[in-house]
This record gives structure tokens, C-alpha cells and sequence, in this order.
């Protein structure tokens, strides 16, 4: 047998129209393509893919398979079969969640090739689209569903001591089991209740990132007391927790191109 190769691949924001063409080379010519359906909700349409690999030209798609967290983590290389060149379609950029790091880890060590195609990541287009400077955020941190973790407001105060913008990732399962920016904006606050620290002010602005790349995307601005009382649907969504001291290109940005909550509200969106 031939060495047998395994391709991690970036599918982007928010649907298989974000690929790149690099990426959708690599799916056309493969065995399996395995969906990551565990590490983020994304909008995978069977039909809309094997018509972009079709426009490719070449033989006719390979078999499409959605993946569980089960699957690519406890019996991967069993639901690869004997498929020699495997690509696994992981939303936003494949190297971010560590499951597919152990993944890439796993396979070299079996012997496998392993080729990673990046792709767009909420990590950076998240707060590119907010318009602060990409390097004044310090580290991120994930805002769980049903966990109480007191990790990202140590990652927030750590932060702001240097000056530092924070992304928080909010956690997502489904599109009806996730983390809101209202439920963040109330889980801050919350552990500001409990760890007195002078860390959480609910009159600071912050900045809402809704299903970022989708059609209904939506960028506001609020304080943390205002995003709280609001709850836009639908997931992926995260939260920035901006440092108090913009510059005045970030402010400019801000005013100009994020809109407030109190328009949003007003236009009943």
C-alpha cells in the first residue's frame, strides 16, 4: 500500500462558499472527505460541495461523511477504512481546536502524511472586523455552556493590567445549545458578583460578533449591562472585551462601522 495521506482542511467561517481554491483542489482528489460537525456549527450543504469539486473537473466526488466528536476522536483511523487520502473539512482554520492537532499527531505517528490547508478563523476575522488592532488583544478564552469557570475572567484581568483587548470564544454544540453574547456578557458579570475584584464593569462597552461570514452576520457594540439584556439568535457568536484605552483609529472604527445596541433596538433587529 502506498503512503497513505491525511489532509486537514479549513473550511472557513460559515459555509463550503469560504473555501479556498487550494482547499477545494485537495477535497476533489481525495478518498473520503470526513465533516467536522463537533468543534464549531457550520453550515455544510452535501449538494452545494460536490457541485463546487463537479466545477473542478476531474471524476466524480469522493464519499462525504459527517463526523462526530466520537469519531474523530475515539475510532478516527477505524472510520477512515482503507481510503488512502483522507480530508477532514474542519470549520474556520483546522490547527485551532486541538482535536485536530492530536489528530495531525496520531496519523505521523502511524505512518500517515499529513498536509494542513488553512483557512479564515474567528481568531482573527473576529477582531479584524471590529476594527482594534489585532496586536493589542492578549490571550483568548472560551466562555463554556454549562461549566462555571472562573478561567476567562483571570484571562480578562490579566489582559487589561497590560492594556490588552480580550476575544472570548463562546462555546457552541447545536444550533440551539450555545453560548449567546447576552449569556457572556450575564456570565461576566456573574463571576465579577462572586470575585469582587474589580475586573467586570457592566458600563463598559463591549463588542457583540454574531454568526460572523453568514448571511446574517451582525457586529454591535454595547455596554456589558446592555448586551446582557439582549439576545440575538443563532450561533456562532463571540464577545471582545475591548482595554479601556482605545486609540483613535480603534474609537473612529468603532463609532463609525460597529453599530450600537440602542440603534439595533431601535430598528427592531
Amino acid at each position: 500500500m502506498s503512503e497513505r495521506t491525511l489532509y486537514l482542511v479549513g473550511a472557513g467561517l460559515a459555509n463550503v462558499r469560504d473555501l479556498t481554491v487550494r482547499a477545494l483542489e485537495v477535497l476533489a482528489r481525495v478518498d473520503l472527505i470526513l465533516v467536522d460537525t463537533y468543534t464549531s456549527v457550520y453550515e455544510f450543504r452535501e449538494g452545494e460541495l460536490k457541485r463546487l469539486l463537479r466545477a473542478l473537473g476531474g471524476g466524480g466526488p469522493p464519499r462525504i461523511r459527517p463526523c462526530s466528536r466520537e469519531d474523530l476522536e475515539d475510532r478516527f483511523f477505524e472510520v477512515c477504512g482503507d481510503a488512502e487520502e483522507v480530508a477532514v473539512l474542519c470549520p474556520g482554520d483546522p490547527m485551532v481546536a486541538t482535536t485536530h492537532s492530536a489528530l495531525a499527531v496520531e496519523a505521523a505517528k502511524r505512518g500517515w502524511r499529513v498536509e494542513i490547508v488553512h483557512g479564515v478563523s474567528i481568531l482573527t476575522a473576529g477582531p479584524a472586523r471590529s476594527g482594534l488592532e489585532l496586536y493589542r488583544f492578549g490571550r483568548t478564552a472560551t466562555i463554556p455552556l454549562r461549566v462555571r469557570s472562573v478561567y476567562p475572567y483571570d484571562v480578562l484581568e490579566e489582559n487589561l493590567s497590560s492594556d490588552l483587548h480580550t476575544l472570548f470564544l463562546l462555546e457552541a454544540v447545536s444550533e440551539r445549545e450555545y453560548v449567546s453574547v447576552a449569556d457572556a456578557a450575564r456570565y461576566l458579570l456573574r463571576l465579577e458578583e462572586e470575585e469582587g475584584r474589580g475586573v467586570v464593569s457592566p458600563n463598559h462597552e463591549v463588542v457583540g460578533v454574531i454568526r460572523l461570514g453568514f448571511e446574517n452576520e451582525r457586529l454591535v457594540r454595547g455596554t456589558v449591562q446592555e448586551l446582557a439584556d439582549w439576545d440575538p439568535p443563532g450561533p456562532p457568536q463571540a464577545l471582545i472585551y475591548p482595554s479601556p484605552r482605545l486609540r483613535e483609529p480603534e474609537r473612529e472604527f468603532l463609532n463609525l462601522l460597529v453599530p450600537h445596541i440602542r440603534d439595533v433596538a431601535k430598528r427592531g433587529e
